[in-house]
Formats: C-alpha cells, structure tokens, sequence
C-alpha cells in the first residue's frame, strides 16, 4: 500500500518518462509472486491440519492424567505384585507420581506452543492475504499505466554495444550449470510431482506408436453414412491433443520444478518465466501442426483444401523451428536483471519474432494469394470477406507497429500486447475449430437423415434398388467427408452456431484485454441507478452500473437469436431421433421459444435491478 501511495506520487509529479517507466517495470517485476504464495497456503493447511490432530492426541493424554492419583494407583497396581516392602512401594509410588506430574506439565507445554504455533500461522495467513490483496491493486495501477508509459530509451548506438554482454550472459555456461543444479535440488525437494511427470511422458512417448494407429483406424471410418458419427471427430481431436503434449509438458515441468527450487538465482528465474511462456506457444504451434498435416484432422474430418495445408504447415514450421527459440531469447532478456541487457539483445530479438509474425500472417492473411483467399472467394458476399483487407492489415500490420514501439522505448507496452495478441489469435483458432466441430456434427446429422430416407426408400421400392445398388447395405452411394456441404443445414442452426461463435469469442476477447486496457474496464465504474438486495437478511443497496447494463443487453441479443433459431437446433439434436406428429414437433418448439424467452427476460430484469417480485 506504501508503495502503490509512493508509486502515484511520483507519477504524479515526474510525470510520463522514461525514467518513472523503468522504475514501474521493475516494481511490476517485483511483485509477490501468487503461485508461491499459493503453495504457502496448501502448504500451511498441511502443517495446520497435522497440528490439530497432533492437540488432539496431547489433549487426550492430558484427560488420561486427570485426576492423577487415579493415574498413580493404576500404574501402581502392577508394582504392587513385584514388590512386597512397604517402603519400597512407597518410593515407588513417589517416583512415579513425580514422573506423570511432569509428564502432564510437559503435555501442558506442548498444547500451549502448539495453540502459539496455529496463532501465528493464522497471523501469518492474514498478513499474506493483506500482502497479496495489496499487490493485486498495486499489479492493477502498473498495469493501467505502463501500457502509456516508456519503459526504455529509443533504440540507438549505445544499445549495439550492449549486445555483446547481453549475449555472454544468455550463453554463460556457469549460469546454465547452476541452472541445471536448481533443477536437482528442485527434484530433491518436491519428488512426487517430478515423478508423476516423468511417468506421464513415458507413457506419452511409448504410446506415440498406438496413437497413430487408432488416429488412422478412426479416419478410415470417416466418410461412410454406416461407420461416420461425430465421434470419430472427437477421438482424432483428443488423439491429436495427447500427441502434441510430450515436448511442451518437460518444458512446462522443468518450468515449474525451476520455481519452485531452494536455489533460486535472477538467471533460473529468468529461464523459468522464459519455459512458461514457450511451453504453451510450442504447445499449440505442435497441435495445429499435427491437426493440418497430412491426412491430418483438418483434411479428413473437415475438408480442408490439400493444396493450402502445405502453406500452413510451412509456416507453423518456421513458428516452431525459429520463433519459438527466439521467443526464449526475447522473454529470458526481458526478465534479466540488467535493464540493458533486455533493451538490446531482448529488443532485438523482439523485433526478430515481429518479422517472423508478419511473414507468417502475410502468407495466412492475403486476400488473394493467402490461405484465407479461398474462403474469401466462397463467401465472397460473407462481411468477413468484405472486411479481408482490414483482416490483412491487422495481422500484418500489429506486429510491424509493436515493433516500431519498442523501437521508440516502449518496450513493456510491446511485450504485453503482443502476449495479449497470441492469446486473442490462438482463441480465434480454438473458434474456428469448435466451429468446425458443431458445423460436422449437423452435417452428419442431415446426412444421416437423408441416409434413412434413402434406406427406407429402397425398401419401400426393393426392385428398383436392387437394380440400381445392389443387395447390400455397402452399395448405398457413400458421403465423403471432404465435401462438408454447409448448405445442408438447416438455416437456423447455421445462425444460431455463428453467433454463438461470435458471442463467445467477443466475450473471451472481452475477458483478455479487460485486464490490461482501462477503457474496457472503467465499465465497471460509471454508475446508472441503485437497486435493493438482501445480504444477510440485510437489505442494502447495490449500484447498476454501465458494465451491468451491457451484460444485460447482451443476455437480450442472446434470447432473441437463441428463441428465433433453437427450433432448427432441437430437430437435428432430439426431435429426428423420435418418432412425433408434426402437431407435436410444433408444440414441442414453441414451449421451447416460450421457456427460453421467459427465462432471457427474467435474467435481463435481474441485472438491471428489477426483480420478478416487481
């Protein structure tokens, strides 16, 4: 709280420099760490939880003591048959009486240390917790005004001259052995999870061979009406998942074990923010590569063009094979204690990493000669086609302008968008991807449906379809899975999936870039109206703000396409595996529009403050 006072001040007074930028870049850098702080806690209700059970066992040994001369005449009853001199029995009997006196003084000192000890524990649990609420508000003011502020100076001639030393220390091979002696003594004291680890990578390595024989097993059956179901599409996902993982995952771990080592320098730690950003980059540069190769997922189970799957795996090549490394070079810079060493070699291979992203969105991205063309020319009266340019220019021009910012100085503000940028493009794939699953599984549907009829056709007429099949159930005219005719579904659905799909991505869009960009979070802050609610028993007022009133029209857009189109939904899901008269489907689909409609407009009241006693 000193510090974000302090922070403000300075702010306030220095104003935007690049002076007062790297100083916020390293109070942001020196943030309490949550992961450790949460490992504390699960840590601290281990020991709390140990402690309890160790006062229960004290308390109840001190309950055996009490009262203590009936505690000394059991123990005596055993003396009393060896030993037959009176006054023999009665030394004894003192010897004895002072032994559990004492035991039970040194049973009342153990539950007064242990009762200490769980004080200071839970003392200490609320200091961390002030701690970390503390930090949070301090990560959420440096967070708003950094983007704003220059973190470096303009790249120039004195910069060049740190590249040497920059790279000396990235390549030292004394910070890298004690790198490696971290990883053991990481290793060393946390055993479980490394062994768990290890034994979950072994298992993925010996079982890369049966993979790949239930990936082909599973599409030789797509395509067929008998055999295709959604399924299979699911598998192959899930298969394509668990292949892609091996790598990502010992990065991921060693990551993680470099945290968590007692012998923790400013280069492991470097390295361990580095591993953490690279796994899940490489994680999913892997698993769309697996996902387009050849007679890959993207060919066999949804369509996609076998001359086009050869440009994208070129380019998740180059983003595997060289951006990945370069991304470690960049992130291993940035976190180097030496403010010069990441405003020249970790600048210079920021813009490297721009470059390789620009060629790679140039080539997925041009309207005429990309990927993305032949889309274009398909839907060629779809708004997305008629905005490709404007597509273009964002993907090839943000990484260029991210590059020429932190040419300027502002390097946090690049680093941290381009971050935000790989999450919002990698959600946009999971999108597509999620799309193209819903999109199979009502094609098969319809194709299923116009399978039947056929089947049923033939039976009603079984000359004519011996002529013209044959006899067999095989001789049915089969459905290829490259011909994924998007047309063959019902209208409704089509619109309910895409804006389902537009829906989800503006939201999770909404949820990564909230966090850095005050404008979409300052929402929150402009109050419309007060609204009573009850909190306890206790009635209290509670503001509508202009977030809450967005949240309730998007709820409303969603009733109203989710009212107008879950009809056609319905009949591909349910209503095609029932046997119903149409009076029935009908009724069935209107009670649908009546009870999604009455629960959209309850929803909307509520978040607007009016409640249905109202």
């Amino acid at each position: 709280e000193q510090s974000l006072a302090r922070s403000r001040q300075q702010l306030e007074i220095g104003g935007v420099t690049q002076v007062i930028g790297r100083l916020f870049v390293e109070e942001r850098r020196n943030l309490p760490q949550v992961s450790q702080y949460r490992a504390q806690v699960r840590d601290r209700r281990k020991t709390l939880s140990k402690i309890g059970l160790a006062l229960v066992r004290v308390e109840q040994h001190r309950r055996e003591l009490t009262p203590l001369d009936e505690r000394v005449e059991i123990e005596m009853s055993g003396v009393r048959n060896d030993v037959a001199d009176p006054e023999r029995i009665a030394v004894v009997r003192d010897e004895v009486e002072l032994l559990l006196r004492n035991r039970r003084e040194l049973l009342s000192e153990v539950a007064s240390m242990y009762s200490s000890y769980v004080r200071a524990l839970r003392d200490l649990d609320v200091a961390q917790r002030r701690l970390l609420d503390a930090a949070d508000k301090y990560k959420q003011f440096l967070d708003q005004n950094l983007l704003w502020i220059p973190s470096a100076k303009p790249f120039w001639i004195q910069h060049v001259a740190n590249l040497g030393p920059a790279t000396l220390w990235a390549a030292s091979p004394v910070s890298w052995s004690n790198t490696v002696g971290s990883l053991r003594e990481a290793f060393k004291y946390s055993p479980l999870p490394f062994a768990a680890a290890t034994v979950l990578l072994a298992f993925l390595l010996y079982s890369r061979r049966a993979l790949t024989v239930r990936f082909k097993a599973l599409n030789r059956k797509v395509g067929h009406p008998a055999t295709d179901h959604i399924g299979l599409t699911i598998g192959a996902l899930g298969i394509s998942a668990l292949r892609a993982l091996p790598i990502p995952l010992m990065l991921a771990v060693f990551g993680w074990g470099l945290t968590r080592s007692p012998l923790n320098t400013g280069f492991t730690a470097a390295v361990a923010a580095s591993l953490h950003v690279v796994a899940p980059f490489l994680y999913n540069t892997l698993l769309f590569r697996i996902l387009c190769s050849e007679n890959g997922v993207m060919q066999i189970h949804f369509g996609w063009s076998a001359e086009h799957l050869p440009i994208i795996r070129t380019q998740l090549d180059r983003l595997t094979l060289v951006g990945v490394p370069i991304i470690f070079i960049a992130v291993l810079m940035f976190y180097s204690p030496t403010p010069a060493y990441r405003e020249s070699l970790g600048r210079l291979a920021f813009i490297i990493a721009m470059v390789i992203f620009t060629g790679v969105a140039h080539a997925l991205l041009h309207p005429r000669t990309g990927v993305a063309a032949v889309y274009y020319r398909t839907h060629a009266a779809n708004w997305l086609s008629r905005l490709r340019w404007v597509w273009y220019a964002l993907g090839t021009g943000s990484p260029v302008l991210l590059a020429l910012a932190s040419l300027l100085g502002f390097l946090y503000t690049a680093a941290t968008l381009t971050g935000h940028l790989i999450d919002t493009f990698l959600l946009f794939l999971i999108i597509i991807v999620i799309n193209l699953v819903v999109t199979r599984w009502l094609a098969l549907a319809w194709r299923r449906i116009a399978w039947e009829a056929e089947r049923e056709a033939r039976e009603e007429k079984p000359d004519v379809a011996s002529e013209e099949y044959g006899s067999d159930d095989s001789a049915l005219p089969t459905i290829s899975s490259t011909a994924l005719d998007l047309e063959a579904v019902d209208q409704q659905t089509k619109r309910l999936v895409i804006a389902g799909s537009i829906l989800f991505g503006v939201l999770a869009a909404w949820g990564l870039w909230s966090e850095i960009v005050p404008a979409l979070s300052i929402l929150d802050q402009v109050s419309l109206w007060s609204q009573t609610k009850m909190i306890d028993g206790v009635e209290t007022y509670a503001l509508v703000t202009l977030d809450d009133l967005l949240l309730a029209l998007v709820v409303a857009v969603v009733t109203i396409i989710a009212a107008t189109n879950l009809p056609g939904l319905m009949e591909i899901a349910v209503l095609q595996r029932i046997t119903l008269q149409p009076g029935s489907r009908y009724a069935i689909n209107t009670l649908l529009r009546y009870v999604v409609t009455t629960i959209g407009v309850i929803a909307v009241l509520n978040i607007v403050g009016w409640k249905w006693s109202q």
